[in-house]
């Protein structure tokens, strides 16, 4: 095995687990995603932190078309910085699987498809995030961890490192199950386009907008 797979691997082994009836559920909720003003599937996800105040974990299931998603993802509450990272991807017979390790500085990431396995490290300096392509419930960390300014963007399955910044615009108001509710207006600028983001007064999220890829995602029921 490649050593940054072997490591990748030990560090998984290494992180704590945290049952989960101690992690208290921050939000959980589905949104229906649209890709160029056509219904394209359903997201479901939840938000917990660990008890203890050290960990936000965001889990989640995506069905859009014949490809389902199952990521979930860790982050130290108090520096974002990404923990554990683990999603699979199937579509139709093929499928792809990813986990990713943090430590102080560092990334290791571990990629299993049909073609075989690879491996990258990523350095981590200043706020960090971990964002999917296709998994639209991970825009909420970057709210509950309060950022803005300058954020570096990682998209592991695509192997993808990028300067971005995250500019909070604000209160707005957003189009939830038939009512317009007030919100709380991101936007995250990459150099790929912009990414829009809705959330309600306790940061949970309602809505995302990436209109350079004709995308929707927006929250089937208001928060409860």
């Amino acid at each position: 095995m490649h050593q940054s797979l072997r490591m990748a691997a030990a560090l998984l082994l290494a992180l704590p687990v945290v049952a989960p009836a101690q992690r208290p559920v921050i939000d959980e909720g589905t949104l229906v995603v649209s890709k160029n003003g056509a219904r394209a599937g359903r997201e479901s996800f939840r938000i917990q932190a660990a008890e203890n105040g050290r960990f936000l974990t965001a889990t989640g299931q995506s069905v859009l078309g014949e490809t389902r998603i199952t990521p979930a993802l860790s982050v130290d509450s108090a520096s974002g910085t990404p923990m554990l990272y683990r999603v699979e991807a199937r579509s139709g017979g093929t499928s792809e699987r990813l986990q990713a390790a943090g430590r102080p500085g560092r990334l290791s990431a571990a990629f299993q498809r049909a073609g075989g396995e690879s491996a990258k490290e990523y350095v981590l300096s200043g706020n960090v995030v971990v964002l999917d392509d296709d998994v639209y419930h991970q825009y909420a960390l970057l709210a509950l961890l309060g950022w803005s300014g300058r954020v570096t963007v990682i998209v592991p399955r695509q192997a993808s490192q990028q300067a971005a910044t995250l500019t909070d615009r604000g209160a707005s108001s957003v189009r939830v199950d038939g009512r317009d509710v007030p919100a709380r207006h991101f936007i995250l600028e990459t150099a790929g386009g912009s990414h829009e983001f809705w959330v309600d007064g306790q940061r949970r999220l309602l809505r995302v907008s990436i209109p350079g890829r004709g995308v929707e995602a927006v929250r089937e029921e208001l928060p409860r």
